[in-house]
């Protein structure tokens, strides 16, 4: 055993225990602090030096269900520790008192690369995706999901303002449903780059990804406490998402059918 790889092993485990006391002590704690931000940000940190040091271990970039589940547990660590440092800073106590419910699911998922990583190692080879993410209708199955996702998202927000009624915990899943297939979007645009399927997938992948979910970014960050205003600007950050989207999802059909 390499020191190299003892030194990542090191860092997955320091990972794992200090992104599991930051979590589950704020789900106790029943309200975020920022001694759990801290945790949070030690957690990304080591995840991110030991994924990085094993990627130096292993050469070049290879597309499996392990490389892709992790680069995603990343950058969702990464989203969840910026969230939080907003709400921290901002002083929003609502959202302060209900966050462990994000973090719980983050922490869920995050946990897949550990399950695939033993799943790998006790079963075989990593699973080629080549020809799956080769395929048109993959990209057609995909898009039609994150579609959905955001029209839902949208409809339902709608309807909440119609009614006149305040935010929902319906809705904050959807958020996060809708977000979290953005986000496999800009995985999948990464791998396709590295096989070198061409320069479109950086349109209709990262920027089809990236625009959408910078919009429930935003409306995470401006927050407003009042409900009426918290509302409009969930709607309107959710159609904004929903017409990129559309967009991006009848380029790609295009590009795909020709």
């Amino acid at each position: 055993m390499t020191t190299l790889l003892i030194v990542s092993i090191a860092a997955m485990i320091a990972a794992l225990t200090l992104y599991t006391i930051g979590v589950w002590s704020e789900k106790f704690a029943g309200r975020l602090t920022w001694w759990h931000l801290a945790f949070f940000w030690l957690g990304f940190t080591a995840d991110t030096a030991g994924t990085t040091l094993m990627g130096r271990m292993a050469g070049r970039f290879s597309i499996n269900i392990h490389s892709i589940t992790g680069l995603a547990a990343i950058l969702l660590m990464f989203v969840h520790a910026i969230w939080a440092t907003v709400v921290l800073l901002r002083k929003d106590e609502k959202t302060a008192a209900n966050f462990h419910q994000f973090s719980v699911l983050v922490w869920g998922l995050w946990l897949i690369p550990f399950v695939s990583g033993l799943a790998l190692a006790m079963f075989g080879p990593a699973l080629d995706l080549n020809s799956l993410l080769g395929s048109p209708a993959f990209h057609v199955v995909m898009g039609v999901v994150i579609l959905l996702a955001s029209l839902t998202s949208f409809v339902v927000a709608v309807g909440l303002i119609w009614k006149r009624q305040p935010l929902t915990s319906l809705v904050s899943r959807l958020f996060i449903i809708t977000q979290l297939a953005l986000i496999a979007q800009l995985l999948v645009g990464v791998a396709l780059l590295d096989e070198g399927f061409g320069r479109f997938q950086v349109y209709v992948h990262y920027l089809g990804g990236i625009a959408p979910l910078a919009f429930y970014l935003l409306f995470y960050w401006l927050r407003p406490t009042d409900r009426l205003k918290e509302l409009r600007l969930a709607v309107s950050a959710s159609g904004a998402a929903l017409f990129f989207t559309l967009m991006v999802f009848v380029a790609g059909s295009v590009y795909v059918s020709g």
